[in-house]
């Protein structure tokens, strides 16, 4: 009986043994697979991204918009970061993943800013802007149509622009939109309306301050005040 429970032991031990050295071989081959090391070697470089390593920071939509206000999109993509987002931009701009990084290509474009000179691309890319109803994209595009600049002049088309833009909200183009009015371009039914949209608007800079008063006042010499007075009841936008 004896003997018979060490002989047991026995092949139980080399059974264990084998199925150790048969897991030590297969760690052994995992490990030589070049496929294995270089899905290792991406964790780890993921790790450092997200641990020690901060990921490279690219630019929102909303922060695009932001500057776009402020007229610093292209030196914030120049000067201050040194055109180093470049080819994301232009990604992100061919993968229609937002307008606002259509509108900054094209600004890009136009102006030769970290990417070659190329106005046909520039005026594609502001007008797919455009039609995404990206505001400044719409503003833009209208006073090359009512200059003629890059586009063939056309009057009408840039004054439907601007109202557009201006009835979206965009600050900027209400005052475009109301100083094209009081040159004679669109209708003249439309003063009142552009009136208590620039009555309605938040001014950024002292030069907005002063262009909306200015245009004010423009307007009120020209609307009666009656009709003004009307006008101030209804919520335009």
């Amino acid at each position: 009986m004896t003997k018979i429970l060490k002989l047991l032991l026995l092949m139980s031990l080399s059974c264990f043994l084998a199925a150790e050295s048969a897991v030590a071989l297969e760690a052994t081959s995992v490990q030589e697979d070049p496929h294995v090391r270089m899905v290792e070697s991406s964790v780890k470089e993921f790790r450092d991204a997200s641990g020690e390593t901060p990921l490279v920071h690219v630019y929102t939509p909303e922060e695009i918009t932001e500057w776009v206000i402020l007229g610093t999109d292209i030196y914030n993509l120049k000067e201050v970061n040194a055109c180093q987002f470049t080819d994301d931009i232009v990604l992100r701009a061919r993968k229609d993943v937002a307008a606002a990084y259509d509108y900054l290509y094209s600004h890009m474009l136009l102006t030769g800013s970290c990417v070659p000179r190329d106005t046909a691309m520039g005026i594609f890319y502001l007008e797919k802007a455009a039609d995404l109803a990206y505001p400044a994209a719409l503003r833009k595009l209208g006073f090359f149509y009512e200059t003629g600049r890059y586009v063939s002049q056309d009057g009408v088309k840039a004054e439907a622009l601007m109202r557009q833009a201006a009835e979206m909200g965009y600050v900027p183009a209400r005052i475009d939109w109301a100083g094209m009015l009081l040159r004679d371009m669109g209708s003249v039914r439309d003063m009142p309306e552009a009136w208590v949209l620039l009555k309605k608007s938040v001014k950024s800079t002292p030069r907005e301050e002063e262009q909306i008063t200015m245009y004010i006042r423009e307007l009120e010499s020209r609307v009666p005040e009656n009709v003004l007075a009307e006008a101030a009841k209804k919520s335009f936008y």
